[in-house]
């Protein structure tokens, strides 16, 4: 599967008609427009969902995401945009609690390696991955006694 650039459109076509009726005069009052409300959002997401991909995963180009993760995306773009400004807090309800929760948890498993991320087919340069530490091996301790010995 590829990894996707998420758009502003693809994220309007998301929001349900009362969410998207309700920005725009919002972000106005907060001197913001909607697509930069989107746009600043959802540069935020991308690089939280980069940084837990990036734990146990080879990342692919700058910007995008695993599209196995593009609801999760989602969710948490929603989550910033109806807490960020005034005035949208109340569309981000119970619901949408929970699924910004879920999509944190996902997250979560991404970076401890337990959700499977396909491979991009084109990765991200080499000095963008995030180099992962080498295997730390500690000596057992030896605690041979005398008694313990027998034989030779």
């Amino acid at each position: 599967m590829p990894w996707i650039t998420l758009t502003s459109e693809s994220i309007k076509g998301r929001l349900t008609k009362p969410e998207m009726d309700r920005i725009p005069s919002v972000a106005r009052q907060a001197n913001q427009t909607t697509d930069g409300l989107i746009a600043e959002a959802t540069d935020q997401i991308v690089r939280e969902i980069r940084g837990h991909v990036s734990v146990k995963h080879t990342l692919g180009a700058a910007g995008t995401i695993p599209d196995e993760l593009e609801n999760a995306a989602l969710s948490l773009i929603r989550r910033v945009i109806f807490t960020r400004v005034p005035g949208l807090e109340d569309l981000f309800g119970e619901l949408r609690k929970s699924e910004a929760s879920d999509a944190q948890t996902l997250l979560r498993r991404v970076a401890d390696g337990k959700f499977a991320i396909v491979d991009p087919v084109t990765p991200a340069p080499t000095s963008e991955q995030v180099a992962t530490p080498g295997p730390m091996i500690s000596k057992r301790p030896t605690n041979f006694q005398l008694e313990d010995q027998d034989g030779l």
